[in-house]
């Protein structure tokens, strides 16, 4: 396990008997938070965790998962409004030509889907938030977009926490899993457009010349 995480993951655990913990509940919400401002942060295993103190110690789900979704909401729209900040000192980011002014504008089109599939692709989350203030989506519809999407998951992943009981070891490699799979998903579809956008390019060559 992590060399950082681990002793935190083993003080949540320790605090398990005392059911309901004000101090842990926060530090559930503020570690879902942090995985939108500081991405590599493993928000998502401490969400985990939540479900075994749920399963194992009895704690409320109910509880459990408000903490989580507050964090969760609060970070995406930090992070949407890094988006917003930098639209407005850096406005070619959004407007301009370049590559990143172009997946911008896709917002216009996609954005609701991008931010209902955000939760479940770990790592690039916030980058969501990030294009969909770039895109000066407006903030309620983002916030309401950012629930439905960490509630879909965090009910998951909770319910996955009790699922493995009180084996912090069977947690991690559940978590990891996941990632692996997740990542490997993301990897196949970048390069199926990259594919589909170099055979077009050639089709197009072909027929100019």
């Amino acid at each position: 396990m992590h060399l950082v995480l681990d002793p935190l993951l083993s003080w949540l655990y320790a605090m398990g008997g005392t059911t309901n913990s004000p101090t842990v509940l926060a530090m559930l919400a503020a570690a879902a938070a942090t995985e939108y401002i500081v991405p590599p942060f493993p928000g998502d295993t401490i969400t985990l965790l939540g479900g075994v103190l749920v399963g194992a110690f009895s704690w409320s789900f109910a509880l459990v998962l408000a903490a989580v979704m507050l964090g969760s909401v609060s970070g995406s729209m930090v992070a949407y409004a890094v988006g917003r900040r930098l639209r407005t000192r850096q406005p070619s980011l959004a407007t301009g030509k370049g590559r990143l002014a172009r997946i911008v504008r896709q917002f216009d089109r996609r954005g609701t889907w991008y931010l209902l599939i955000n939760r479940f692709l770990p790592g690039i989350r916030p980058l969501f938030f990030v294009a969909s203030g770039l895109a000066n989506m407006p903030p309620l519809r983002v916030a309401l977009l950012s629930t439905i999407s960490a509630a879909l998951w965090n009910v998951a992943i909770i319910v996955a926490g009790i699922a493995v009981g009180d084996n912090l070891g069977r947690l991690e490699e559940l978590l990891v899993q996941y990632s692996t799979a997740a990542w490997l998903i993301l990897l196949g579809v970048v390069l199926f457009f990259a594919l589909r956008r170099l055979f077009h390019r050639s089709n197009t060559t072909s027929e100019s010349d």
